[in-house]
């Protein structure tokens, strides 16, 4: 509760001053002395020391009845009025013409010389200095006056004072705020739900609820708004069948005509020439260096290839090569070459005539037959097998190995899973006169690569 002249002694009847220091009770004897007799609070309005001590006394006291609150005075309650007694029923009386009600005294404002309105900026002369406060207000704006003073809240006391209009100084006046005028709403062109371009100048259309085209076709509420919206989004119409496109032409893939000439078995020279080109513009180790050379030596000594091949003299030239390489590498303690060249045509005649032949695929097919002997094979490799000697057959029919490769589907026909496959003698016969590579012009009744176990 905040002390002011004008509550103070009503709030402070209850208080037992003997009960307090003397300071409060000499406080207490000078606000009596200043605010009553025939002028009062006079004094404090007019003495700026008077009117400091009495605002210090106001801020004790006001701790003093935060502490006993049992001196406090208690907002009077308003006593209930008596319920009137119910009327007695009487008989009606004849009318007579309600007289006119008084009219209400007008209450007078009270005098504002300075025009004061709440949260006005003041300036006054308090305790020495001069002193700036902010005028209270009424509910509604109107400053809070009492006679010739004005309620003044005094920030740098934290207090609010009553200061007489005659001592204050207007620094800063509250101007009322002008009232905004209402905005015009913005003309919104639109379809109605009949489809009808319409503009709505009421600000009644939500733009956030009709239907835009998008610019994908489609229509979404409070979408893209390039153009007007739509109340009802319109049917989109079907859109026609696309034709169907033509199937593109089959692309018949074209085998390559293999122009080699197709041999049962490779020549020997040829064999030794396929080596001899595996270490040609290759990395190469005199480990692989010697290995030819003595294969080269071989095949002079034991005849592997004869004089009369039509490739001798190029496969004794090869040899020479070869044992110079060797020599070099061996003298001159080089174990390995990142490129095996060797300056000479007949490097070029043995690619030539390795390009030119190959294998014939039933002498490849026949082998694998022979190199099943003694094993047991998957039912997807023997069917796989026969399905390759079949196509083979139906594509040469009258070939050299027509006899060769029907014994070889007799065989795998009458083959059941889980067994060995096991050639006879009298078949291996039928597999006879393909030649050798090991005895050239011989014929041993193998083939190229088979197993030794399947010679006869």
């Amino acid at each position: 509760m905040t002390l002011t002249t004008t509550n103070y002694f009503d709030q402070v009847k209850k208080v037992d001053f003997a009960k307090l220091p003397e300071a409060l009770q000499k406080g207490h004897n000078l606000v009596k002395r200043v605010g009553t007799g025939s002028e009062p609070w006079t004094n404090y309005h007019g003495s700026e020391p008077i009117r400091g001590m009495i605002d210090i006394y106001f801020g004790k006291m006001e701790q003093v009845l935060e502490k006993h609150p049992q001196w406090r005075v208690a907002a009077a309650k308003p006593t209930p009025a008596p319920k009137a007694p119910k009327p007695a029923k009487l008989t009606p009386a004849p009318k007579v013409a309600a007289a006119k009600p008084a009219k209400a005294a007008k209450v007078e404002k009270p005098a504002n010389p300075l025009k004061l309105k709440g949260g006005d900026r003041v300036v006054f002369h308090y305790m020495g200095h001069d002193t700036h406060g902010l005028v209270q207000p009424y509910t509604g704006g109107a400053a809070r006056i009492t006679g010739d003073t004005v309620a003044v809240q005094v920030p740098s006391h934290n207090r609010e004072l009553d200061i007489k209009m005659s001592v204050l100084k207007v620094t800063h006046k509250i101007k009322p705020q002008p009232k905004e005028a209402k905005a015009k709403p913005t003309p919104l062109d639109y379809f109605n739900a009949k489809g009808k371009a319409v503009t709505d100048l009421t600000g009644k259309i939500d733009p956030e609820k009709l239907y835009y085209l998008q610019p994908d076709g489609s229509y979404e509420q409070g979408g893209d708004r390039r153009s007007p919206g739509y109340v009802k989004p319109p049917k989109a119409a079907k859109a026609p069948k696309a034709a169907k496109a033509p199937k593109a032409p089959k692309v018949v893939k074209i085998k390559p005509v293999d122009t080699r000439d197709e041999v049962p078995h490779l020549d020997g020279a040829v064999q030794f020439m396929q080596k001899f080109l595996r270490l040609v513009d290759k990395p190469a180790t005199i480990e692989k260096v010697r290995a030819l050379h003595r294969n080269l030596e071989k095949s002079v000594t034991k005849q592997l290839v004869r004089s009369k091949s039509p490739h001798a003299d190029d496969l004794d030239e090869i040899a020479g090569l070869v044992a110079k390489a060797y020599e070099k590498m061996t003298e001159g303690g080089i174990g390995s070459v990142e490129k095996l060249e060797f300056d000479s045509p007949v490097v070029g005649r043995a690619r030539n005539l390795v390009a030119s032949v190959r294998v014939a695929t039933a002498t490849t097919l026949l082998s694998a037959f022979i190199n099943m002997q003694g094993t047991v094979p998957t039912e997807k490799q023997v069917a796989q097998l026969l399905k390759k000697l079949h196509n083979e057959y139906e594509e040469h029919p009258n070939g050299d190995f027509g006899l060769a490769i029907g014994a070889a589907e007799a065989v795998l026909r009458d083959w059941k899973p889980g067994k060995q496959v096991r050639i006879t003698k009298q078949q291996l016969s039928g597999l006879s006169g393909l030649g050798c590579p090991d005895k050239p012009g011989k014929p041993c009744g193998c083939l190229n690569g088979a197993p030794k176990k399947a010679r006869r």
